[in-house]
């Protein structure tokens, strides 16, 4: 295979999803809650979400000690996987450990909430909305394959038809995440028939 056949991230997003994308589009997917939205819409499952938080108050003024014992917190425009927090248990003491066991307390959780808010972890580190949202655990096909973190399949549409996808990964380099732009590893499917018809089968090549 040549090099100059090879797409790879920049190329993806300058040569075809900023070319045949609309403004609108490209808007809701920048958006964790309006692609929630749209999903809602049209009747595809997705994790639910709890709360939004638009503004300091709302933040200082939650019970964050209701909260379940899983879940996410995560910035509705973040860049890369940045500021995701994912909690999947709650400790004794009234703390929380995630999926990094790291222990967090409520406290966290608000300075963290803030950030988000400031813009921390947002494209152009623009003021942003925090939100609380289902825990996703992983499906046992996975737990091999996965380190801590969810993996997910991400399937490629170009002009309304699925042309490739491949299965995000997380490993201890990316720090638990499936993102790419944490080091996560990806295994390409050639089609989306070879997703379907056999994800495991030997032979399929890592991008």
């Amino acid at each position: 295979m040549k090099i100059s056949s090879i797409l790879g991230l920049n190329a993806r997003t300058q040569l075809f999803a900023y070319k045949y994308n609309t403004a609108r589009g490209k808007n809701i997917a920048d958006s964790k809650i309006q692609t929630a939205k749209a999903l809602k819409k049209t009747g595809i499952a997705h994790p639910r979400i709890f709360r939004k938080f638009r503004d300091p108050d709302e933040v200082l003024n939650f019970d964050w000690t209701k909260l379940p014992d899983k879940f996410a917190l995560k910035p509705s425009r973040g860049l890369g996987g940045a500021g995701i927090i994912v909690v999947k248990k709650k400790l004794k003491d009234g703390t929380w450990l995630t999926t990094q066991k790291e222990k967090v307390s409520v406290e966290d959780l608000k300075l963290h909430a803030l950030d988000v808010l400031e813009g921390a972890f947002s494209l152009g580190n623009d003021p942003d909305v925090a939100f609380l949202q289902e825990y996703v655990g992983r499906a046992k096909t996975f737990r091999r394959w996965a380190y801590r973190g969810t993996p997910d399949i991400r399937i490629i549409v170009f002009n309304k038809v699925p042309v490739m996808a491949m299965l995000r990964l997380p490993t201890r380099e990316s720090g638990g995440r499936a993102n790419l732009h944490q080091g996560a590893p990806r295994k390409r499917f050639g089609t989306v028939n070879k997703l379907y018809s056999n994800p495991a089968r030997k032979g399929n090549s890592g991008e």
